[in-house]
């Protein structure tokens, strides 16, 4: 560019540095002088115009942005890359380099780490020091809270807490955030904070003065509360002071036999006040022993009692612990296990006057009971029963005494002779005997009259529904006492206006579409039971016609209708509770107790099991749980609730009429053997036998037809 006269030094200050050095060059060449370079920049001068050491919040970008200015001899060094470094805090910048502008200065925009506290930059340029710029990132709103302590620990009722509840708060990175008001509430059960409002410190912390429980065993609650942000919860559990025992520490007892009485604690508090609703836990220790209803709480008085404690069969110390939960210590009760001799041997059950059929298994089985000299129950010894009159027969003859002395024999299948006699012993003890008066079983008085209510089932059907209930006339051979019934129809559509004297039953059948084969076959169940012994007068069977159609091409209709007719004499669930033949019905292992039905079944079980309660179905809704027997164990036996390609009749159910109030003819059962039976099931396979219990009510009549009680 030419130089003029006029306006010169302007146009200069107009252009940059490059080009006044080639303007410099050219007026040298054109005065006959020499070219020269441009001046080498630098060394390079780095500082700060603005941006340091300000603060920001973690993780965003700072207001100010970092400006900083390169200077050299020259001057302002435009043009000028630098390099930038996060050197702490982890922060981002938007690009590693900046370039100065003409002005000699760089915009660098920095995004903070998320870690609060100081973090650093480092600017340098080609040849110079690093120049640091330093900020502050502080804490972010507050973003969660959470414990700083315990959140669930164990207290003595009426103390403080050990370790006084403390809450750190945090914003979204996890700072810690200081001067948030943080309250502490009690939860309902009372008890006593002391300092409940306070303000995080620097370490966003925070903690109540104390803590001090109610006199209340169980868990009491602590809330501590932020606006806006959901509370958290802290947890102390009230526990006792101590356990006291409850009557002697010391006890003894036959080997094998119930320790009396039954071990009891009592929880109290500091000022030995007793306190209901501990926690409480006993466990055998030592002696081998076995304890039902361990664990528990006190009640109202402050007290538990275990429930019963069976020594070991070894003689010598046995060892129970009571532990409250949250103390590390219980309480220690010890029996000393005696061996004790026979002493006396007597019948328990299945004495007197027994009579049964030819054939029949006895109703109640022989059962002993032997003590010691002193009247206390012997256990562990090895009862042995022998039949010693009669051509019957007895299983499980060498039964152990139990906790209680008692030895039952498994079963006694009568002869046909008269008079026969099973006779009990122990070693060094005389025998006992049982005796019953067997006969032939009468010719069957059992009456039952079938009323089709619908009026087009084939001849066919209507045989095959009178042959399932013939098929339990002739095991149900005891004429029932008359009723006279002089009713309206039954509300629930059991049964129309009947005006007559029953004997000794009814049933009505309806069969109708109900749901399509394969589903609900019907429902069935008594209707009206005597009140005297609650064997029912009045029942109803309805059936689904399209399941029948099934069953009859699937060759089982007769055992299904055989099966329906068992439910509306009273076998299941209804009845059984009403008479106390259920145990444990309401949990997983619901068990038939009657007498008859467990003698039967000792004959019939296989030696592998060792408990003669005979086990309930525990599987399957309404209809089917608890008002069968037990599928798994008894297979193809009639009365499971699924049917099989051959499906007899056990002496188990015999027998379980016969616990219901039936005089029964045993021998009118079909053959039964359980590994048959598994046998059958495996070849075969099973379907459900689906049927629900009756809905309506179950009402009692006594000899003159009026209504004494309605069960639901």
């Amino acid at each position: 560019m030419a130089v003029g006269t006029s306006g010169t030094a302007a146009s200069v200050r107009m252009v940059d540095w490059r080009s006044a050095l080639l303007v410099v060059a050219v007026v040298a060449a054109g005065c006959g002088g020499k070219a020269t370079e441009p001046p080498v920049r630098g060394p390079f001068e780095l500082t700060v115009v603005r941006g340091d050491n300000q603060p920001g919040e973690v993780g965003m970008a700072l207001l100010t942005p970092v400006v900083v200015r390169v200077r050299d001899r020259l001057g302002a060094a435009p043009a000028i890359a630098l390099s930038v470094t996060v050197a702490t805090g982890g922060g981002s910048i938007a690009s590693p380099s900046a370039t100065t502008n003409a002005s000699g200065e760089a915009t660098i925009n920095w995004t903070l780490g998320t870690q609060a506290g100081p973090q650093r930059l480092l600017v340098s340029a080609a040849g110079s020091g690093a120049l640091p710029i330093d900020a502050v990132a502080i804490a972010g709103p507050v973003a969660s809270f959470d414990t700083a302590s315990a959140g669930f620990q164990y207290t003595v009722v009426g103390r403080a807490v050990s370790d006084r509840p403390t809450v750190r708060v945090s914003d979204h990175f996890g700072n810690p955030v200081p001067g948030v008001e943080v309250t502490f509430t009690r939860g309902q059960q009372g008890g006593a904070v002391t300092d409940p409002i306070g303000v995080t410190t620097q370490a966003g912390l925070v903690r109540i003065g104390s803590w001090k429980i109610a006199n209340e065993t169980g868990p009491q609650f602590l809330v501590a509360k932020i606006e806006g942000i959901p509370s958290i919860q802290f947890e102390s559990f009230g526990t006792p002071a101590s356990l006291r025992l409850i009557g002697p520490r010391d006890r003894s007892a036959n080997v094998g036999t119930e320790v009396s009485p039954t071990p009891a604690v009592l929880a109290v508090d500091d000022d030995g006040e007793s306190l209901s609703g501990a926690d409480i836990t006993f466990a055998v220790r030592r002696g081998g022993g076995t304890l039902s209803g361990p664990v528990g709480k006190t009640g109202i008085d402050g007290a538990f009692q275990a429930g019963q404690w069976i020594l070991g069969l070894a003689p010598g110390p046995n060892q129970l612990e009571a532990t409250a939960v949250g103390l590390p210590t219980g309480v220690l009760f010890t029996a000393e296990g005696v061996d004790a001799s026979p002493g006396v041997i007597d019948i328990a059950a299945g004495g007197g006057s027994q009579a049964g059929f030819f054939g029949n298994f006895v109703a109640v089985p022989p059962s002993v009971r032997v003590t010691d000299a002193r009247g206390n129950p012997v256990a562990g010894r090895t009862v042995t029963f022998s039949l010693v009159a009669g051509d019957g027969s007895i299983t499980r003859s060498t039964p152990v005494l139990d906790a209680h002395g008692i030895a039952t024999l498994g079963s006694w299948r009568l002869g046909t002779a008269a008079t026969q006699e099973v006779r009990a012993a122990v070693t060094g003890l005389p025998p006992v005997a049982f005796r019953v008066a067997a006969s032939a079983p009468p010719t069957s008085k059992f009456a039952i009259e079938l009323r089709f209510l619908s009026g087009n089932l084939p001849p066919s059907r209507e045989a095959a529904i009178q042959a399932a209930v013939n098929r339990w006339s002739s095991l149900i051979v005891g004429d029932q006492p008359d009723v006279p019934i002089a009713f309206g129809a039954d509300p629930a559509g059991c049964y129309p206006a009947l005006h007559e004297t029953v004997d000794d039953m009814v049933i009505f059948v309806r069969v109708e579409q109900i749901d399509g084969p394969g589903r609900t076959l019907g429902a069935a169940g008594p209707c009206l039971a005597r009140d005297e012994n609650l064997l029912p007068v009045v029942g109803i069977m309805i059936l689904d016609l399209a399941d029948l159609d099934l069953l009859d091409a699937n060759h089982t209709l007769a055992d299904v209708l055989v099966h329906e007719t068992g439910h509306v004499l009273g076998f299941g669930e209804t009845i059984w509770r009403l008479k106390g033949l259920l145990d444990d019905a309401d949990r997983d292992n619901p068990v038939f107790r009657g007498p008859s039905a467990m003698g039967a079944f000792g004959g019939l079980a296989p030696v592998e099991v060792t408990s003669l309660l005979v086990p309930l179905e525990n599987t399957g809704g309404i209809g089917t749980r608890v008002s069968h027997w037990r599928e798994s164990v008894f297979k193809s036996e009639l009365m499971t609730g699924f049917i099989d390609s051959s499906n007899p009749l056990s002496a188990v159910t015999a027998g379980a009429m016969r616990d219901l109030g039936y005089q029964v003819d045993d021998r009118a059962a079909d053959p039964y053997d359980f590994a048959q039976a598994l046998g059958a099931v495996r070849s075969a396979g099973t379907r459900p036998a689906h049927t629900v219990r009756w809905p309506g009510a179950l009402r009692t009549v006594d000899r003159a037809g009026r209504i004494r009680q309605v069960f639901r």
